[in-house]
């Protein structure tokens, strides 16, 4: 049996409440993202309407029913380790296409852009199931690049939980991580996969 080559992290899945449901809030701005990490590898700020910011730098806001109070989260990106590149994985449910979509950004580890795709996948599917899904993709795509030096990251707690603790779990769900642990067994030098708080 192979020992684990690929750990994953958690990273805070970036959202806003709008009129009771949950939207996704990230603003990213990968025009002039590579310039600016460059230069400013270590602060994170607070988006502005309309204004580009690194793709390393994200922050939501959050209404509590109908108060006009908001409270603002801070997420800054971590680097991978040296000569490591890191693969951030998110997954939405967008349940009027039933579809679920598959974004994944690869950075190097100074911040700078590698690679990106988004993809969609359908017919829409339990949440948990989705989201290993989403790591599936990720892991197949990194391998097509032929990179094997890769960490991936992700805001899925249960998927990150369960790749990092082996359970005896018989489902459609631990099928799929089970078959994410392998590959990464196969394809990857020792890397992580994470979840970033």
């Amino acid at each position: 049996m192979c020992r684990k080559p690929v750990k994953l992290f958690l990273n805070v899945r970036v959202s806003c409440y709008k009129d009771g449901r949950k939207h996704i809030c990230v603003k990213l701005g990968w025009g002039r993202a590579n310039n600016t990490v460059s230069a400013d590898r270590s602060s994170s700020s607070v988006l502005g309407e309309g204004e580009q910011q690194p793709a390393m730098r994200a922050v939501s806001t959050i209404s509590a029913g109908g108060s006009n109070s908001t409270q603002q989260q801070h997420i800054r990106w971590q680097k991978p380790g040296t000569g490591r590149l890191k693969c951030n994985v998110d997954v939405e449910f967008t349940r009027s296409l039933n579809v679920i979509g598959v974004d994944m950004f690869i950075r190097d580890e100074a911040g700078q852009f590698v690679a990106a795709k988004t993809l969609r996948s359908g017919p829409i599917c339990e949440s948990g199931i989705g989201e290993a899904l989403g790591l599936s993709y990720a892991i197949q795509w990194v391998h097509e690049l032929k990179l094997t030096n890769v960490d991936f990251e992700m805001d899925a707690k249960r998927v990150v939980d369960y790749y990092n603790k082996v359970s005896n779990d018989i489902s459609e769900f631990s099928a799929t991580i089970d078959d994410c642990r392998r590959r990464c067994c196969y394809w990857f030098e020792n890397s992580k996969t994470k979840r970033a708080a």
